[in-house]
C-alpha cells in the first residue's frame, strides 16, 4: 500500500505539472516571460483548466482502483498459495490478540480439536497454554533486550483431538510488541508431531522391555524400581515380590528350551492379569521375575496376590504342573533397592527349603501359602 500511495503522488504532480507547463508557455506568449509570474496566479490554473484536471484525476483513480485490484489478486493467489501448502502439510497457524484476549485458529486445526476458530476466554487447552507463556515473558521484571531475545519460542505441547486421540504438537512463535513494548499480538504455527513422538516412545518402550516376556527388562525394572522407593510417601507400605520357577532347569532338560520359553510367557501373562496396572513387573533374567506394589491396603493384600498367582500358573503346560517359589520383602522404612533385593530373596530361598510351590515374608518365613 506504501508503493501504491507512492505512485497517486506521483501522478497527481505531474498532472499538476503538466496543466502549469501547458499555461505558463500559454501565458508567456501573450505578456512576455518577465510578467508572468505576475500575472497567473495559481488559483487562475485550476479555475480555466478545473475540467482537465477532474479529467486526469478521473484517469488516476481509474488506474489506482485497477492497480488496487490486481495487488489484491495477486495476494489472494499468494494466501490460498500457504493455504494449500498448510492443507496438505502437518503444519496449522494461529494469532493470539493479547488485548481481545481472543485466539484465532485455521480452519484446520479448529475442525481436527473440535473447537470454534475464535476462541475467548479461559478454559481451552492451547489457549491456556499461550498465554500462559506470553504472561511469563511480559513479567515487569524482564528485561526488554532479554524478552527480544526470547522473542521466538520453540516448545511441545499435548493437545486432544475430537475423535479421543491426543496429538503432539511442537509450537513456533513469535510475539509482536507494541510501542510500550508490551506485546499485542502472538502469531505462530502448529506442527503435527504425533507420529514422532509415538515412533519415538515406541523405540524407548522397545529398549525397556524384554523381547520374550514382554515385561520390563532388568535396567528398567530396577531403574523404575529406584523411583518408585524415592516416592514411597512416609505413611505408606510397599511390597517387593521375588519369584522363582520351581524345577525349571528340569523343565528345560526334560521337555526342551522351546518349552521352556512357554512357561517364562505363560508366566509373565499370568502377572499381568494377577497385578495392577500401577504395579511394576520385570523379568530379571533366566526364570527370575519381580513385581514392586506401590501403597499396598495391607500385607494380606500382597498374600493374596501371591497366592492367586500360583493357583493360576499351576494349570499345565504341555501336561506339566508349574509351581512358584516367590519371596516378600515389605518397604515400610527408608530402603534401598540393593536391601529390598537381598530381603526378598532371603524370603524365597526360605520359601523353597520348606518345600516350594509357596510365598515368604522377609522376617515372617514361617508362614506359608495357606495362611
Amino acid at each position: 500500500m506504501k508503493s501504491g500511495n507512492n505512485i497517486a503522488k506521483k501522478i497527481i504532480i505531474m498532472c499538476l505539472a503538466l496543466l502549469t507547463f501547458v499555461d505558463v508557455s500559454a501565458e508567456a506568449l501573450k505578456h512576455g516571460q518577465n510578467e508572468v509570474a505576475e500575472s497567473l496566479p495559481m488559483m487562475f490554473i485550476f479555475n480555466s483548466k478545473g475540467p482537465a484536471i477532474s479529467l486526469i484525476l478521473y484517469v488516476f483513480v481509474l488506474i489506482y482502483v485497477f492497480y488496487l485490484m490486481k495487488t489484491n489478486a495477486e495476494l489472494k493467489i499468494r494466501n490460498s498459495r500457504y493455504s494449500m501448502l498448510a492443507e496438505i502439510s502437518n503444519e496449522y497457524f494461529f494469532e493470539y490478540d493479547v488485548k481481545r484476549d481472543v485466539l484465532i485458529l485455521s480452519d484446520k486445526i479448529a475442525l481436527l480439536i473440535g473447537t470454534e476458530r475464535k476462541i475467548r476466554g479461559y478454559g481451552n487447552r492451547l489457549k491456556n497454554h499461550l498465554v500462559d507463556v506470553i504472561h511469563e515473558n511480559s513479567s515487569e521484571t524482564m528485561e526488554l533486550n532479554k524478552m527480544m531475545k526470547e522473542n521466538d519460542k520453540s516448545y511441545e505441547i499435548e493437545i486432544p483431538f475430537l475423535d479421543g486421540r491426543k496429538g503432539h504438537f511442537k509450537v513456533i512463535n513469535t510475539n509482536l510488541y507494541g510501542k510500550n513494548q508490551k506485546i499485542e499480538y502472538v502469531v505462530g504455527k502448529l506442527v503435527d508431531i504425533s507420529e514422532e513422538v509415538a515412533e519415538k516412545n515406541a523405540l524407548i518402550r522397545k529398549a525397556q522391555i524384554d523381547g520374550m516376556t514382554g515385561l520390563y527388562n532388568p535396567t528398567s525394572t530396577r531403574e523404575k524400581i529406584i523411583t518408585m522407593i524415592a516416592k514411597r510417601q512416609a505413611d505408606t507400605v510397599d511390597a517387593f515380590i521375588l519369584i522363582d520357577v520351581d524345577f525349571f532347569k528340569e523343565i528345560n532338560d526334560n521337555y526342551g528350551h522351546y518349552t521352556g520359553d512357554q512357561v517364562l510367557q505363560r508366566l509373565s501373562e499370568t502377572i499381568k492379569k494377577t497385578f495392577r496396572k500401577t504395579d511394576v513387573a520385570g523379568r530379571f533374567g533366566g526364570d527370575e521375575f519381580c513385581i514392586y506394589m506401590q501403597n499396598i491396603p495391607s500385607e494380606k493384600f500382597v498374600k493374596s496376590r501371591c497366592r492367586q498367582l500360583n493357583e493360576e500358573i499351576s494349570s499345565s503346560v504341555d501336561g506339566m504342573n508349574i509351581s512358584l517359589s516367590i519371596g516378600i520383602s515389605l518397604v515400610d522404612d527408608k530402603k534401598t533397592f540393593d536391601d529390598i533385593y537381598k530381603e526378598a530373596d532371603h524370603a524365597l530361598y526360605e520359601a523353597k527349603r520348606n518345600g516350594k510351590n509357596q510365598y515368604a515374608v522377609y522376617e515372617d518365613t514361617t508362614k506359608d501359602k495357606n495362611d
